[in-house]
């Protein structure tokens, strides 16, 4: 079974990711969190490791890219693809994206319409970049 994370402090994205997942691919395994608190206990205590872990970039108390760093340090998820799920992203974010060990970026909100293509083609491995 795949099982999916998404930290996201904004309600309703998470409400658009939950649906799209379950709508769109059959997915219904997706935990939401609102917040980064203990982010590392929080993984650890799943029953099933995530095999995607969406992260928005200004969550807190800790960002995108200190959950990432975190995620990057334990073994347990070197399997787990990380994508930065963020509005508003210019070139240069993605290079600091791509430099930090994302797996791919996909811009809020997200495009319905493209959204599974983009999944599967970061389940497969490339590194998927639609922010712009």
């Amino acid at each position: 079974m795949t099982s999916y994370v998404y930290f996201e402090d904004d309600q309703l994205s998470g409400e658009i990711m939950s649906l799209t997942l379950n709508f769109q691919l059959g997915i219904t395994d997706l935990t939401i969190w609102n917040d980064s608190v203990d982010f590392m206990p929080r993984l650890r205590s799943l029953c099933v490791q995530p095999e995607v872990i969406f992260l928005d970039i200004h969550i807190g108390p800790t960002d995108g890219f200190g959950i990432l760093k975190g995620i990057r340090a334990d073994t347990a998820f070197d399997s787990a693809k990380i994508v930065a799920v963020t509005a508003g992203v210019t070139g240069d974010e993605v290079d600091q994206l791509q430099m930090a060990g994302f797996d791919g970026a996909i811009g809020k909100p997200i495009e319905i319409a493209t959204f599974p293509e983009v999944l599967a083609r970061i389940m497969r491995g490339e590194r998927v970049w639609q922010c712009m």
